[in-house]
């Protein structure tokens, strides 16, 4: 019921949305994720410089920098698969303990919940 209307945009907001999604944004910065953003951003144009047009002189240039990539992209989404890892077996293990208690129906809210909080 709580909308609030965004006169520069046309568009209505939750308000439940807006606070989750700066206090998300506040979680990522104070965890330092725009700094390892930045990083690796700094580190693209040493793998990649704007002064040459096609860097690729070998293949193994080529595995190098998809391999980089890759590392680069696991290296800032690891934090989230681990608690999502987590928590799936935490509630796994729950429902195996307990078959009888639906951990189905506080497992999906707790799981996205947790996920935007990764």
């Amino acid at each position: 019921m709580a909308i609030m209307n965004d006169p520069a945009n046309g568009v209505s907001i939750a308000i439940i949305g807006r606070i989750m999604f700066i206090t998300a944004m506040l979680l990522f910065l104070s965890v330092d994720g725009h700094l390892i953003v930045l990083l690796q951003l700094k580190q693209s144009f040493t793998h990649w410089p704007l002064d040459s047009l096609f860097p690729f002189s070998s293949i193994d240039y080529v595995l190098k920098m998809v391999s980089w990539m890759f590392a680069t992209g696991l290296l800032v989404a690891m934090p989230a698969i681990v608690v999502m890892l987590l928590s799936n077996i935490t509630f796994g293990l729950m429902n195996k303990a307990a078959p009888a208690l639906n951990v189905f129906a506080l497992g999906f809210p707790m799981t996205m919940l947790l996920g935007l909080f990764a």
